[in-house]
C-alpha cells in the first residue's frame, strides 16, 4: 500500500520531466532557431482547409517562408490584414500564413475554439471573402505567444525554411513586394550555398 502511494505521488513529477516539460518555451528574437520541440507541438486550429482541428508547425515546414499572424477578436486592423494577405500564398510558391489567437486567461470563454470559429465565420460573411478565408487559425494558444511576446496586434513573425526567425514586423512590411524580395534573396542564398556559381543562378533565377 505504501509503495502504491509513493508511485501515485511521483507520477505527476515524472510526467513533467519526460513529456510535459516546457523549459524550451522562452522568448525568441530575430536570428534565433525555432526549438525542435515546437515543430511537433500540437496546436489547436479552426478554419482549416481540410477540416483538421489540430496541426503542428511540422505540417508547414516544407515552406520557404512561414508567417505567424498574431491577432485578437475585435481588432479591425487584424481583420483587414486577413483580407489583404489571404490570397498571397496562391501567388508565391513556398509561402504559408498561420493566424494565431491567444487564450485569454481572464475570460477563456471569449477566446475558446468555438467562439473564434464563430468570429471568423461572421467575418467571412461580412467582408465578403470571394472564396472564403483560406488561412487556418491557431486558437487557445499559450505557447506561441510566450515565444513571441507582443503588446499590440497584428504582430507578424517570419520564419525561414531553415527554421530561423527572420523578421518580426508590423502590418506595413507584410506585402507582396517584401515577400517577393525575401523569397528571391533566400533562394539565391541557398543556391550559392549549394555550390552554384553566380552565372548559373542568373540563368535560372531572375528577379
Amino acid at each position: 500500500m505504501i509503495r502504491i502511494l509513493i508511485i501515485i505521488i511521483f507520477i505527476p513529477y515524472w510526467m513533467c520531466s519526460v513529456g510535459f516539460s516546457q523549459e524550451w518555451v522562452k522568448e525568441l528574437q530575430v536570428g534565433d532557431t525555432i526549438p525542435n520541440e515546437l515543430w511537433s507541438y500540437p496546436l489547436r486550429v479552426v478554419n482549416h482547409p481540410q477540416g483538421l482541428d489540430t496541426v503542428s508547425l511540422n505540417d508547414y515546414r516544407q515552406n520557404e517562408l512561414m508567417i505567424l499572424d498574431f491577432w485578437s477578436e475585435g481588432c479591425t486592423p487584424c481583420y483587414m490584414g486577413f483580407y489583404r494577405v489571404d490570397g498571397l500564398p496562391e501567388r508565391f510558391t513556398g509561402l504559408q500564413f498561420l493566424l494565431v489567437n491567444a487564450r485569454n486567461p481572464y475570460r477563456p470563454d471569449r477566446t475558446s475554439a468555438n467562439k473564434i470559429h464563430d468570429v471568423l465565420t461572421a467575418l467571412i460573411s461580412s467582408m465578403k471573402f470571394s472564396n472564403g478565408l483560406k488561412t487556418p487559425s491557431v486558437v487557445e494558444d499559450t505557447v506561441l505567444t510566450k515565444l513571441f511576446p507582443h503588446r499590440f496586434v497584428p504582430h507578424y513573425v517570419w520564419i525561414g525554411g531553415d527554421g530561423i526567425v527572420k523578421k518580426i514586423t508590423q502590418t506595413s512590411e507584410v506585402d507582396e513586394y517584401n515577400i517577393r524580395t525575401f523569397l528571391y534573396f533566400d533562394r539565391r542564398r541557398r543556391m550559392m550555398e549549394s555550390g552554384m556559381s553566380i552565372e548559373e543562378i542568373r540563368k535560372i533565377h531572375r528577379y
